[in-house]
């Protein structure tokens, strides 16, 4: 056994171990509990703003339209979208629409400013919800291919 000398040191020790990680405990559940403050520099928001695009090789880049869901209509081919080519690209789209992996309607050479809202597709779809997928392949007007983006969605055939 050590003699009292000896564990004084090593007790002191300890129970200073011990109030550290007892503080350290009531001070992180301190700040579990406190209530987030919103940032001062945020502004309501009313809507997307017109922002510039980011130059590319001394041209804007392309402007690629969004999609977070498209609702189509169970029974029938004829589907209603709003697929386009934005006004301010100076190159053609031309989009392909999938579901699950599998071609459902192509599109010919879209200019900008042009699109389309009614599309026919290869086949009806039942009922359910689906991986969407609007690849859009960019052309010169000479018919070079520049790139490609890929828009993932949300298909809902009801």
């Amino acid at each position: 056994m050590l003699s009292n000398k000896k564990s004084i040191p090593i007790i002191i020790t300890l129970l200073i171990i011990c109030l550290v990680l007892i503080l350290c405990l009531f001070v992180k559940c301190e700040q579990s509990q406190t209530n987030l403050t919103p940032d001062d520099s945020a502004v309501h928001w009313d809507g997307e703003q017109e922002l510039s695009r980011p130059i590319v090789n001394d041209k804007p880049a392309i402007a690629i339209p969004g999609i977070k869901e498209i609702v189509f209509s169970t029974g029938t081919k004829t589907q209603q979208v709003n697929f386009y080519n934005p006004e301010e690209n100076d190159c053609y789209f031309k989009m392909g629409l999938y579901a699950d992996d599998e071609l459902l309607w192509e599109s010919g050479n879209v200019a900008p400013g042009d699109g389309y809202y009614t599309i026919e597709l290869n086949k009806s779809l039942p009922a359910g919800e689906r991986v969407g997928l609007l690849h859009i392949r960019c052309f010169k007007q000479d018919g070079t291919e520049l790139n490609s983006a890929q828009v993932k969605f949300n298909l809902i055939v009801q």
